[in-house]
């Protein structure tokens, strides 16, 4: 069986999203690591569309076909800004476009 790489916090090894699936698996707190460590070759993952958009459409990782229905969760997201920069024009757009690409995902 291939190495699962799984979604988990620090202090817990048990994800309350996914299931382990396989015996071997691999634990981080951040998708971004997931995903490049599927990227390099070390396992499959759960990640969200978003994050793997662009190296689906590359060709660098392919989405494995599944039979059962898409996984679907409430993932809290917080951003985070020293007071002195939250009202300038290149943090407010920048704060934009991040809403902007989770709603697209």
């Amino acid at each position: 069986m291939h190495r699962q790489l799984s979604i988990s916090s620090r202090n817990n090894k048990i994800s309350s999203l996914h299931h382990a699936l396989s015996p071997d698996i691999w634990y981080s707190d951040s998708y971004q690591m997931l995903l490049e460590w599927c990227i390099a070759g070390f396992g499959w993952t759960y990640i969200p569309s978003y994050l793997a958009k662009s190296a689906i459409e590359k060709g660098i990782i392919v989405p494995i076909p599944v039979e059962f229905e898409k996984i679907s969760a409430m993932i809290n997201v917080s951003i985070i800004q020293h007071s002195s920069k939250s009202s300038d024009l290149g943090h407010r757009r920048l704060r934009e476009l991040l809403k902007q690409s989770f709603k697209e995902g």
